[in-house]
């Protein structure tokens, strides 16, 4: 105890008599303590701490692979998974964009999903008001419904328990609002509001489909 002692009175002489070296020395210590707490907070967050979902542990995503690398799934590549999977109890696509709502203030850029008719099924989330969505909502002509986030109708739309059975503009077209999400929900990444993909060409060409069992 005596020597680290010493050492450490040694150390606090050598950096006082170099006040330069002395800034540098605790930079470098802040910027290594920040980062690694930074490291740390996104390891907790994304390896660490499981999923907001009921019965976490089972969900997984589904890919598919050609010549090492991801590609997107066909509306009827996706059709054929929940068709024929039997490892799943269910499965949800999802695709991730960023839609432009106005009406009620000014236009804004919202981080929105198209999703498949059973997304809030498959991870057991049952919206606060209203409903999710139903089969035959992800045929064309009938996807012109969403689910609003919580964050979004409350600061949007003043928390008005009302919304459901309103109209919205989302990229200049008609949605009819079905339901509003809990608190806290905003899966994928921070997304702010839910609407059916369709399965026309546009699915086709860009929905990644990710599956998950429940």
């Amino acid at each position: 105890m005596d020597t680290l002692l010493q050492d450490v009175l040694y150390g606090l002489r050598r950096l006082r008599r170099a006040p330069g070296f002395t800034l540098v020395a605790i930079a470098t210590l802040a910027f290594g303590i920040g980062a690694n707490s930074a490291i740390f907070s996104i390891i907790d967050a994304v390896l660490l701490k499981p999923l907001p979902f009921p019965d976490s542990k089972s969900l997984v995503q589904v890919a598919q692979v050609w010549e090492g690398k991801p590609v997107v799934y066909s509306p009827q590549n996706f059709l054929d998974v929940v068709a024929q999977a039997k490892s799943f109890e269910s499965l949800a696509a999802i695709e991730t964009s960023d839609v432009t709502l106005t009406g009620q203030g000014a236009p804004a850029h919202v981080p929105a999903a198209g999703v498949s008719s059973g997304f809030f099924d498959v991870l057991r989330v049952k919206p606060l008001h209203g409903r999710g969505f139903i089969d035959g909502e992800n045929e064309p002509g009938q996807s012109h419904v969403v689910v609003l986030g919580h964050r979004l109708w409350t600061q949007r739309f003043g928390a008005d328990p009302e919304i459901v059975g309103r109209t919205v503009q989302i990229d200049r077209q008609p949605y009819l609002v079905v339901g509003v999400a809990p608190e806290g929900f905003s899966f994928p990444h921070d997304v702010e509001l839910w609407t059916p993909v369709e399965y026309d060409t546009v699915f086709r060409e860009k929905v990644g489909a990710r599956g998950i069992s429940a």
